[in-house]
């Protein structure tokens, strides 16, 4: 397998608790990291869908900043993105980590280990993952942005935003917060530092 590949990863959410808010919105999209390219993203393998819910629990925030999830999975509206039943949702990874090259489903654990690129994806979106069964296939060491972005004069002990760290790449962009949108801002923010801030 490659091991300069690594997938940048993000999950839009209706709430901050995993045990009881619910997914709506996953997307996964895999990078070379040796590819200095940060022009033609769109051209890179990506796993997008939205999960289907018979009922919403959420917080109020959450569910506002997910409205346009919410109503393309009450409309059954397909046409950014297919809308899964959450027990697929394992499977439909796989499936992409398989035709990108980065799993293998009769290999050993050890050769499966992935490696993820994530906005705090340690901490909130792979519990939420766990819930829905994704194998746990990441590597313990995940490649946050937010490090490379950090300045505890003004931040103190607290990772920056993802807003501020794409202001402090000078790249001119509004987080979106979907799913998608916010995998790719990962792929930017880690390319720019790596290769184009130097």
């Amino acid at each position: 397998m490659n091991n300069n590949l690594y997938v940048s990863i993000d999950v839009e959410t209706t709430g901050t608790n995993p045990n009881k808010h619910q997914i709506l919105e996953f997307a996964a999209i895999v990078d070379n990291i040796q590819d200095r390219n940060i022009i033609e993203l769109e051209l890179l393998p990506v796993c997008h869908f939205r999960i289907h819910h018979s009922y919403i629990y959420g917080n109020p925030v959450a569910i506002a900043m997910n409205h346009k999830n919410i109503k393309a999975i009450a409309d059954k509206d397909e046409t950014k993105c297919k809308i899964i039943k959450k027990e697929d949702a394992a499977g439909k990874f796989k499936n992409f980590l398989e035709q990108c090259g980065m799993y293998k489903p009769d290999a050993p654990k050890r050769e499966n280990l992935i490696s993820v690129a994530g906005k705090n994806f340690a901490g909130f979106d792979l519990l939420f993952l766990q819930k829905l069964d994704f194998p746990m296939i990441f590597r313990s060491r995940i490649l946050d942005p937010a490090i490379l972005y950090h300045k505890p004069e003004e931040d103190g002990a607290i990772l920056p935003d993802m807003q501020t760290c794409l202001d402090r790449a000078g790249i001119e962009k509004k987080v979106s917060h979907t799913a998608v949108d916010d995998a790719y801002d990962i792929i930017r923010l880690l390319k720019y530092k790596l290769y184009h801030s130097m």
